[in-house]
Parts: C-alpha cells; structure tokens; sequence
C-alpha cells in the first residue's frame, strides 16, 4: 500500500510540472505576440531603446536555456533517487519477509520446546505410578499372605468360641436355676439394699456439698423445685428478711416481689386469652408528659422515638438534653414532651453499670471483652425471619429466656403455645406477613412492634418493654 501511495504522488508531480511547463512557454509566447503588436502600433522609437530591448532579450534567452539545463539536471538525479528508492524498499521488503520467516520458525522451535517438556513430565508421572503400582502389588502380596494366617487363627479361635458358648449356656442355665431358688428363699432384698445404699450415698455426697459450698444449694433447689413447694419457698424467704440483706430483696428502685407479682399478671392475663387490653394498675409512666422510648440520630437532627403506647409509636425532635450524659442512636430514654419537641430528661445504658451486677453463677465462665446489661430471666419471644440467631444470641447475653418463631417456616398453632409462654413479644413488622396480627395483640403494653430492627434495637425494645411493664 506505501508503494502504490508513493507511485500516486510521483505521478501527480510530474503532471504538475508539465502543467506548469506549458504555462510558461504560452504565457512567453503570448507576450513576444503583444511586443510585436505593440511594435506596428507605436510611433518610430530610438535606436538606442531597441537595443535596449534585444539585450533584455538576449539575457532572458540565456537565463531561460540555464534553468532549463538545472531542470534536466534535477529530473535525472529525481530518476536516480527514484530507481535507488525503490530498490531500497524492496530490499527492505524482502528483509521483512525474512524476518517474519524466523520468527515464525522461533516460535514453532518454542512450542515443540513446551510439548518436549511436557511429554517428559507425563513420562515421569506415568514412571512414578508405575512404582507405585509395583509397590502396591508387593505390599498386597504380603497382606494376602498374612490375610490367609489370620484367616487359620479365625478358624480356630470360631471353634473355641463355639465350644465356648456351649458351656454358657449351660453354666447360664444353672444360673438361673440358682436365681430362682435365691429369689424364692430371699427375695428381692439384695436389689432393695444396693438401691437404697446408692440412694444413701448421693444424699452423702450432697450434704457435704452443701456443707462445703451452701450456694449449691440454691443450684439444686432450682432444679427440683415443684410447683407445689413454691409457698414454703416464700414463707421460707420471708422469714430470712433482715435489715442486713435487705438490698438484696430489690432490684434497682424496685421490689422484688412487686417485680414478681407483675410476671404473675403478665402471664395471668396471656392464659384467659381476653379480647380487653391489659391495663397497668398504677404505673410509675402515669405522667402524660413523661414518656419512655429510644434516640434516633440521623443527619437531619437527633429526634425521640415514643414507644409507651405498644401500637401507637411517634417521633418527637429533640430540644435539649438534661440528663447530662453522651446518648448515642438506638439508647433507650425517658423524655417530657412538651409542644411536639422531646427533652431528655433519663438516659438507660444497655452496657453494664456499675450498681446493677449480674448475679454470680457457681460455674465459671470466661470473661467476655464487652458486658450486657443483665435484664433478668424474662422469657421473650421474638417474631420475624430474618437474623433470628443473632437475635436470640443477644438477649441471652442480657439474661432473658429466649424463644424464636419464624411465620413463614412453622405453623400458627406453634405460635399460640410459644404466646401463652412468654412475658413479652417483639415482632419485627418489616419480615413477617400481615396475618401475624390475627394472632398478636399489638395493642397490648407487653407487645412490641419494631419498624426497624438490628442487635442493638433488639435489647433496646426489650429494655423498654420490661420497663413499660414495670418488670424492671
């Protein structure tokens, strides 16, 4: 293509020159025919002015016949250096040819190189299993061999095993021969006595536990305490009131027994199944102003999320803040509304406090590198299907019973029984279907509907609920 290109150009060129060749000898021709015609048509002019004229002339012939012998002499050496040109461009052609010749050849020679060593790999390979093989094959030999000695030593050890039963049975036979009469003559007393030794030797044990460790004691009470023993375990508690140990007869602010009698109501009314909500007697929330709910902090300002009313949740935009303490987004609090703007006037950490401590296990744990704020055993059921693991996993940090209920993978009758156990419900709103509420009274204080729902939320409407209820 740069070839025929070049040829093109050379081509134009040359034209171009004839062109202008042409019009110059025209354009020389034309003016001679106008000097002579300008000769007839003038006056008789001066000798001397024609010679002027000639040698004008004279000098122009020779200027011309001297640029056209440099003419001839640069279209020789164009030719020259046309014909050299192309001859190099050939040359170079035939160099390229060759070059990608070679490289050709280069690249095949480096393919052959790979397959070479890849033939050799396979062939090393196929000679390592080759060995293996042969190895394989021995060590077979050898388990035959010793598969076959052992099979002897079976064969022998099946015959003594046979004559060996033979004699159990018999000996086994004249064993319960044995045991019939025994029975007959003592009965059933040599069982009654170990029993009633080992039952002696638990109590044994138990007592120098107790003696040792009294905590145990709670421990085991816990674990075998009926219903029916409940009574004494509270006439017993009531005895053991002192001013000494009083501090451990309240939990925070409140009574334990109040505490109690709360649970009690709680779960009273859940197992009537009334269509009526659940009212408080006399709660410590009565003031309309004051409220109970959590911070939501967002980019457009810092704003109160009611939640003292389980059905009817608002948001109120934060004025100030007395409390007097870093809140942080999700924080449950108490606020005093006043005029559709919220101040904070109680601020409740989900992290450990100090004057609340979770009460001393007798199994040692391991210190974990975050605290929770211990709640209590409170059984809670959450609704929803999504993170419900991480959920359960959390609130079992804060000390309370969990249980999980997922609408989309079991049944109704499922929930209703897991309704009838728990204190207070959560159901997340964003992923449970809608006929959830045909089964949840949302209206009631113990119910808690969560529009928006994370780890941290899960605690703080746990918190709040428990607070509303005056559970804790």
């Amino acid at each position: 293509m740069n070839f025929q290109y070049l040829k093109q150009i050379q081509k134009k060129s040359i034209e171009q020159r004839k062109t202008q060749k042409e019009q110059l000898r025209l354009q020389f021709i034309n003016r001679e025919k106008k000097m002579e015609e300008k000769k007839d048509d003038l006056s008789p002019i001066l000798s001397t002015d024609l010679l002027r004229e000639k040698n004008l002339r004279k000098k122009a012939k020779k200027e011309s016949k001297s640029l056209q012998k440099r003419l001839l002499r640069e279209r020789q050496i164009n030719s020259t250096l046309k014909l050299e040109l192309e001859g190099a461009k050939q040359q170079l052609a035939q160099l390229k040819e060759k070059n990608w010749e070679l490289t050709q050849q280069v690249s095949e020679l480096e393919m052959i190189k790979q397959q070479l060593k890849v033939q050799e790999e396979k062939m090393l390979d196929e000679q390592k299993i080759r060995i293996e093989l042969e190895n394989k094959i021995k060590d077979l030999a050898q388990q035959t061999k010793q598969d076959q000695k052992i099979g002897q030593k079976l064969l022998k050890l099946t015959n003594q095993v046979k004559q060996l039963k033979e004699s159990n049975r018999y000996l086994r036979q004249k064993l319960k021969n044995y045991n019939i009469i025994t029975s007959e003559q003592y009965g059933n007393l040599n069982h009654k006595v170990e029993k009633l030794q080992r039952e002696l030797n638990k109590y044994k044990k138990l007592e120098r536990q107790f003696l040792y460790n009294p905590s145990q004691m709670i421990n085991y009470i816990s674990q075998n305490i009926t219903d029916e023993q409940i009574p004494e375990l509270l006439h017993l508690l009531d005895g053991f009131i002192t001013p000494k140990n009083l501090n451990y007869f309240y939990r925070g602010q409140y009574n334990v027994f109040y505490l109690m009698m709360r649970r009690v109501n709680l779960i009273k009314h859940q197992l009537e199944k009334r269509n009526e909500q659940y009212h408080l007697e006399k709660t410590v929330h009565g003031n309309q102003w004051e409220r109970l709910g959590y911070l939501d902090k967002t980019e457009n300002g810092c704003f109160f999320v009611d939640l003292t009313e389980g059905d009817d949740i608002q948001r109120f935009e934060v004025k100030t803040i007395e409390c007097g303490e870093e809140v942080q987004s999700d924080q449950p609090v108490k606020a005093r509304v006043q005029e559709k703007y919220a101040i904070i006037t109680e601020c409740y950490p989900i992290e450990y406090p100090e004057s609340v401590k979770k009460p001393a296990s007798s199994v040692k744990v391991k210190q974990k590198t975050k605290n929770y704020l211990y709640l209590g055993p409170f059984r809670v059921l959450v609704v929803g299907a999504r993170f419900l693991s991480e959920y359960k996993d959390r609130l079992e940090k804060h000390g309370c019973i969990v249980e999980i209920h997922n609408p989309y993978e079991e049944s109704y009758e499922l929930l209703k029984g897991k309704i009838s156990r728990a204190e207070i419900i959560l159901v997340c709103e964003r992923h449970v279907a809608h006929s959830v509420w045909d089964h949840v009274d949302k209206s009631q204080p113990y119910v808690s509907v969560l529009r928006k729902d994370s780890k941290d939320l899960i605690s703080t409407y746990t918190y709040l609920t428990l607070k509303r209820c005056e559970l804790i």
